[in-house]
């Protein structure tokens, strides 16, 4: 019972502090920086220029919306994406 009632806490526990991992492929020679929203507030991401990596956004949602000059993206937990002319492409 009690390894039950244990999993359980961890099941719901895990949801409270979701992070959000992003992968990315940065073909702008200068890096990027992009504003994100996530839980209602609003972050700023940086995307190292030239480069592929991932970046981890901390929140409790498990989707995040950012914002570029070329249009509002909603993304979510293990997308994939690349940046070109600072604008994310999929």
């Amino acid at each position: 019972m009690k390894k039950i009632i244990c999993l359980l806490f961890l099941i719901a526990s895990s949801h409270l502090f979701s992070n959000i991992t992003i992968k990315y492929k940065n073909l702008d020679k200068t890096e990027v920086k992009l504003k994100v929203m996530i839980d209602g507030e609003v972050k700023e991401v940086i995307f190292k220029a030239g480069k592929k990596g991932s970046v981890t956004i901390k929140g409790k949602e498990t989707q995040c919306l950012f914002y570029t000059s070329c249009e509002e993206r909603m993304l979510k937990d293990g997308d994939e994406i690349e940046i070109v002319n600072g604008c994310i492409k999929k």
